[in-house]
């Protein structure tokens, strides 16, 4: 400014004024300036503060959302879970009093598929609790457990297999997943019967995840059973929605269920 001031007084016939206008004309633009820099100070401080109340809201609301999960999954506990576990109890004792007063085989088979079906029902609805009390839906990092707790509680073999570098996926593609291997188990208990052998298979890749669960060896005692109202077929029709596919049928010596997803 000083050196356009100089310039211009110099080439000016009225250099006092000249210098005058250029010095005013230049505190002017000062004046506005500040007033910007303040205004957009403010306006950046209003924005945090708006920020701050919007991540308290949500905050309070998933704080809301955690304690109605909460209450609703003691509910659930309190009157499915602990009901579905009596009525195990009960019909193992009718079973071992059927086998002891010497019933016919054909009473003791129901009996014994019910116990089966009671038992799902007890993995299931603890499972779906689980669901409830955490934030975080299941995924592939879940079939472990998935695998051990079905595999104790119907005492049935499964191995679980996992192959290669894990690819990103969505949490709902990775519940999916999850679902998909809970159904084919579920489906093995029912229908596989006695001497049922399953591995579980999970291979990543670079462009998606392919999960198997494929069983052998089951002598087919309990076909028939009624199937869960979760189905392949609605997950089938799932998963191509989403780019996948899902593939169940018979294997060599058994059932067979295949589903790969792509990458996030």
């Amino acid at each position: 400014m000083a050196a356009i001031a100089g310039v211009e007084a110099t080439d000016a016939v009225n250099p006092a004024a000249t210098t005058l206008a250029v010095l005013s004309a230049f505190g002017f633009l000062f004046t506005i300036s500040t007033f910007a820099v303040a205004s957009l100070g403010a306006r950046h401080q209003a924005e945090a503060l708006l920020a701050q109340e919007t991540a308290a809201g949500e905050a309070r609301e998933r704080a809301a959302a955690l304690a109605e999960r909460s209450r609703l999954a003691r509910d659930l506990h309190d009157v499915l879970a602990h009901s579905l576990s009596v009525l195990a109890v009960q019909l193992e004792a009718a079973r071992l009093t059927a086998i002891t007063e010497a019933a016919g085989a054909n009473l003791v088979g129901q009996i014994t598929s019910a116990h089966e079906l009671t038992r799902i029902g007890v993995l299931n609805a603890r499972r779906a609790l689980a669901m409830l009390r955490d934030d975080e839906p299941p995924g592939p990092a879940s079939l472990p457990g998935l695998v051990s707790e079905t595999a104790a509680a119907l005492g049935i073999p499964i191995a679980l297999e996992v192959e290669g570098a894990r690819c990103p996926l969505d949490p709902e593609a990775g519940l999916m997943l999850y679902r998909v291997v809970q159904e084919a188990l579920a489906n093995v208990a029912k229908h596989a019967g006695r001497g049922v052998r399953v591995t579980v298979r999970l291979a990543w890749a670079p462009g998606g995840v392919e999960v198997s669960v494929v069983d052998s060896g089951g002598d087919g005692t309990g076909v028939g059973l009624p199937s869960g109202g979760l189905g392949l077929t609605g997950m089938s029709e799932r998963a191509a929605l989403r780019g996948g596919r899902l593939r169940a049928g018979r294997s060599d010596d058994g059932f067979a269920v295949r589903l790969w997803l792509p990458a996030s």
